[in-house]
């Protein structure tokens, strides 16, 4: 936590020397997040989208807070543009595709997901969630064959744990 609590210093002066330094608001909500400081990272990650609209990462890490606080139309337009921005991205696929799933849009929810098992086929959160939406949507030949894929990343990466929905922020894949 210390080097936390240094970064966010750190970054605390350099937005007192310079707020329109491009990426700062970025930063420093992104550390906050790290941290466990929802509030403060919100407020930093708005600002950043609000200073830059095409920030990629600020448009992600908002969408993001925004979806563990269960504000899912706000996390949707976050997410759905940082997709206009990176559309490849794996992991604005699979937080927009947690969002749909919690707004009850299953079948975009599963699409998105697939786009984030194609950018990264070894990424283990999105296949476990396709595993689950797949059985959800009576699909069970589908939910066996990715309880396979996912079975084989357990194996041939063991440090890789699925998140759960609660936790806090995720490094991107790769």
């Amino acid at each position: 936590m210390e080097s936390f609590d240094l970064a966010r210093r750190r970054a605390d002066e350099a937005i007192s020397l310079n707020p329109h330094l491009p990426g700062l608001y970025t930063l420093s909500g992104m550390i906050q997040d790290f941290a466990g400081d929802e509030k403060g990272a919100e407020a930093a990650l708005q600002k950043a989208v609000e200073a830059d609209p095409n920030d990629f990462e600020a448009q992600l890490r908002f969408g993001g807070v925004l979806y563990r606080e269960r504000n899912l139309d706000a996390a949707a337009l976050h997410l759905n543009r940082a997709l206009a921005i990176k559309p490849a991205s794996p992991l604005a696929h699979y937080d927009l595709g947690r969002v749909e799933r919690e707004q009850g849009q299953l079948e975009a929810a599963l699409k998105d997901f697939e786009k984030a098992v194609q950018g990264d086929p070894d990424w283990l959160p999105p296949h476990v969630a396709l595993v689950a939406l797949y059985y959800r949507l009576k699909r069970p030949d589908d939910g066996k064959r990715e309880k396979a894929i996912v079975d084989r990343i357990k194996l041939q990466h063991p440090q890789q744990e699925p998140v759960p929905e609660t936790a806090s922020p995720q490094l991107p894949p790769g």
